[in-house]
């Protein structure tokens, strides 16, 4: 299992130390290790392992990527105090341990994720791999309203690509399809 969070507006100094306080204060940690991506940009990754398979990444982005922030659950700002800190990771890390990964979860703060009955047709149209045309004239909608109706069932289960829309239908077709 791996969840991501996004460290926001950093320099080298910030990335050392919140690499050092997660070795330090994370109680429940094994190993914590950084990687540089070793290209222009300033992004690398903290990985805390909590276990063999249960892991947090922290990924690094420069200003410049502020957008991938959009994709993360938790984002870490450079004028977060310690605790917030360790509040923020100690959150993902229980959230993500109590329901398995962060694109399986199909439960929220209110309940069982609500989906209409057109973003549950374009799910099972996904699923069984029929094409966005295909499903656009099979429901007489629009490719671009298909594919709008897909993206926001991506929203709703919090995950970012096609192949995490996949895995989480496959896991949770008794109860909606």
């Amino acid at each position: 299992m791996r969840c991501m969070i996004t460290i926001s507006d950093h320099d080298n100094f910030f990335s050392y130390g919140l690499y050092h306080l997660f070795k330090s204060r994370l109680k429940v940690c094994l190993l914590v290790k950084t990687t540089s991506l070793g290209n222009e940009s300033d992004d690398g990754f903290i990985t805390i392992s909590l276990c063999e398979n249960v892991s947090v990444t922290l990924e690094i982005r420069d200003k410049k990527h502020m957008a991938k922030e959009l994709s993360s659950e938790v984002v870490i700002f450079r004028n977060d105090s310690v605790n917030q800190l360790i509040r923020k990771i100690e959150y993902t890390i229980a959230n993500m341990l109590k329901h398995g990964h962060g694109h399986d979860v199909i439960c929220n703060d209110r309940g069982v994720i609500k989906l209409t009955s057109t973003q549950i047709k374009i799910c099972e149209f996904f699923y069984n791999g029929i094409t966005t045309k295909t499903a656009s004239l099979l429901l007489n909608l629009s490719e671009k309203t298909i594919s709008t109706h897909k993206r926001n069932v991506m929203r709703k289960i919090n995950v970012i690509n096609n192949q995490g829309l996949y895995l989480w239908i496959e896991k949770n077709k008794i109860h909606y399809f």
